[in-house]
């Protein structure tokens, strides 16, 4: 039973791991434009600041995706 219960603990632990990534530049940047949008644009009262901030942070990955790339 012990060695079942470890054997099922390991397993879920190298199945997290595998399963959760790591942010990326590109992800980190979408994200930062994506939520600095969405507080622009509940400011603004408009779904406009929300898109242009995705959008935004969307370029700024990629850009940074790009740079990481090549270098």
């Amino acid at each position: 039973m012990k060695k079942a219960l470890c054997t099922l603990l390991l397993s879920a632990t190298l199945f997290n791991l595998a399963w959760a990534k790591p942010l990326t530049p590109y992800n980190q940047g979408y994200d930062q434009g994506r939520r600095a949008g969405q507080r622009e644009g509940k400011e603004r009262g408009a779904d406009l600041g929300r898109l242009d901030g995705e959008q935004d942070g969307y370029n700024a990955g990629f850009a940074q995706a790009q740079a990481d790339f090549l270098t």
